[in-house]
């Protein structure tokens, strides 16, 4: 699911809720129960923070948290993994 939880954020804000639908088919599909995960991110992310705020799509930060895009920033200075 890590990688579905990358492409979400890199959607243009206009595709996010059709490419939330779509990653919420796979778990069913495969037999994996994730329906109240699912559910909790739709009812937060998409409809309480809005898709307008969870995209990073056209950013030059591929975050929306600042504090953790400042950390990477560090980290990649000090040359650390």
């Amino acid at each position: 699911m890590a990688i579905k939880r990358k492409i979400l954020p890199s959607s243009p804000s206009v595709d996010i809720q059709r490419v939330f639908y779509m990653a919420r088919v796979f778990p069913v599909n495969h037999g994996i129960l994730m329906a109240n995960l699912f559910d909790y991110n739709e009812n937060f992310f998409l409809r309480q923070v809005g898709s307008n705020i969870t995209s990073v799509n056209g950013l030059p930060r591929l975050t929306n948290n600042s504090l953790e895009s400042f950390h990477n920033a560090l980290r990649n200075k000090c040359n650390s993994p």
